[in-house]
């Protein structure tokens, strides 16, 4: 049986495959409240990374979601000089928690993390290599922000190794919800010769060039590519061939048993992997084609009373609300 989907998968902004309906991306963009906010000192205590582009992306760990991360997006930023407190750029982050504050000199600096209708304010401090043409990949910045009673209390800063993969990931990801992303506005059950002829060129190149990188990096995780960079990696291997999908599933079996990659992500694998054998998926996160007014069904559940034990392990939501989670990205209400 093949179940190689048609339709768009995206990481959620909780950090769950799921399938989805990208409906654009809002660029990082300057905003004049965002110019507003004050320096604010760093705690000494808080350990600094060195890095050497001031790029990369705000994700926040969400108790309620098992610490899953969710994209931190239209978030205040503010780059200062650390030795004089002098502001260097503002701007709030796109849809995607993403931001680039330019190239800088080396240097010790601040970025100053601030709700964009909240009062609270959280600063990190970090160190800029000036080492950007260096002949290793650039390192980017990965902000955590720690939530807690709906609000952030910390921030934890970590280095993207490759910030050139990352942006190569992310493109690739691009391309391959674009082409799904056609199919499903000319109607989701009823996919064109031509978008599958499209669809099936775009996957055989990223199939090659994902193996491509697995073979000389390992599983692209967060450590390497960021939460977004990892996440468009787990995207992209749905869609390929069940042969791919079966070799890569050990690589990303071990990224996420250290913690690389959301639970989410793996599940989703092995259940096309189980599904293209033959044999029934484990949890639920493949659903056959649906039209707006038929109810959701799954391919072949194995053991479906105990389904939801197995979602919530791996940190997805219950198969209710993955229903209605579905329903409402393929077909939105107009107040949506």
């Amino acid at each position: 049986m093949s179940t190689k989907s048609l339709f768009p998968t995206k990481v959620w902004n909780t950090g769950l495959l799921v399938f989805l309906l990208m409906h654009g991306v809002a660029h990082a963009r300057e905003h004049s409240h965002c110019q507003e906010i004050p320096f604010t000192s760093p705690k000494t205590d808080q350990p600094t990374v060195t890095v050497d582009r001031v790029e990369g992306q705000v994700v926040a760990a969400l108790p309620e979601m098992n610490g899953q991360l969710a994209s931190a997006s239209n978030l205040c930023m503010a780059l200062f000089y650390l030795p004089t407190h002098r502001r260097i750029a503002s701007l709030s982050t796109d849809s995607n928690g993403a931001f680039h504050l330019g190239d800088r000199r080396s240097g010790h600096y601040v970025i100053v993390t601030s709700g964009s209708r909240s009062p609270w304010r959280l600063p990190i401090a970090f160190s800029l290599s000036g080492a950007a043409l260096r002949s290793k990949p650039a390192r980017g910045l990965l902000l955590k922000l720690i939530v807690r009673n709906d609000r952030p209390t910390a921030v934890i800063a970590s280095p993207i190794e490759n910030l050139t993969l990352r942006r190569e990931l992310l493109e690739m990801l691009k391309v391959d919800q674009g082409i799904r992303n056609e199919a499903i506005e000319r109607g989701i059950t009823t996919v064109s010769a031509e978008i599958k002829t499209q669809m099936a060129k775009i996957d055989a190149l990223n199939d090659k060039r994902l193996r491509g990188i697995v073979g000389r990096y390992g599983w692209p995780g967060e450590s390497l590519v960021g939460v977004d960079g990892a996440g468009a990696a787990l995207t992209i291997v749905q869609h390929l061939s069940p042969r791919t999908q079966k070799q890569l599933l050990p690589r990303v079996e071990a990224a996420f048993r250290a913690d690389e990659i959301p639970g989410g992500g793996y599940a989703m694998l092995v259940d096309h992997v189980k599904l293209s054998e033959g044999r029934p998926q484990l949890y639920g996160t493949v659903a056959k084609p649906f039209r707006k007014d038929q109810p959701i069904e799954f391919f072949p559940i194995e053991d479906p009373a105990n389904v939801d034990m197995r979602r919530k392990a791996v940190g997805l939501p219950t198969m209710a609300a993955y229903r209605k989670l579905l329903r409402q990205m393929y077909f939105p209400s107009k107040h949506d």
